[in-house]
């Protein structure tokens, strides 16, 4: 039976890799709740990134460098998180066999 606590690495990992490599689809999972049909006068901010990304999505990180950035730092988080998660997993496992 595979442990729960396994799974937490590799999901640290799966958010690392995604966010440091591919981070327009980053962008883009979490603009899809966005609606862009609606044609307000007034758009909030989330609404024109997503508009951005979607219509020049090699752009994207000129325009908005802080939210490049951000993403780029959650990634980089994410594999410090999965490298701890991982140490601790392989000294309890040394501890119990001890």
């Amino acid at each position: 039976m595979l442990n729960p606590a396994l799974l937490a690495p590799l999901f640290f990992l799966l958010i690392g890799w995604a966010c440091t490599r591919h981070p327009t689809a980053v962008v883009r999972l979490m603009s899809n709740h966005v609606d862009l049909k609606n044609p307000s006068t007034r758009r909030t901010k989330s609404q024109e990134i997503a508009k951005y990304v979607r219509e020049y999505p090699e752009q994207w990180p000129q325009q908005y460098p802080e939210l490049y950035n951000l993403i780029r730092i959650v990634g980089t988080a994410a594999y410090i998180m999965f490298v701890i998660g991982v140490a601790i997993i392989l000294l309890s496992w040394m501890q119990s066999s001890l």
